[in-house]
């Protein structure tokens, strides 16, 4: 089965200085987050789902949106 995570929703990567280690982010159509981690060109970490339950049981795993990006070069982060 060929699913594709990076469909619904624009991909956002950050990069290691060098450029050999890279984290991509994505939601699917249900607002589930995912990332996928490399090194090199070797896919370590595919389309793992983030989420979690918050400590009264709400769990927080889907209905996400991004509304935008942006980078702050100088300190070299990525803001969501």
């Amino acid at each position: 089965m060929l699913v594709c995570y990076a469909c619904s929703s624009p991909k956002t990567e950050v990069k290691s200085p060098d450029g050999h280690i890279k984290m991509s982010f994505t939601l699917d159509e249900n607002g589930t987050p995912f990332y996928n981690v490399s090194v090199g060109d070797s896919l370590l970490i595919e389309n793992s789902a983030m989420g979690f339950t918050e400590g009264n049981g709400v769990a927080l795993g889907e209905g996400f949106q991004i509304k935008s990006t942006t980078f702050d070069h100088k300190i070299g982060r990525a803001h969501v």
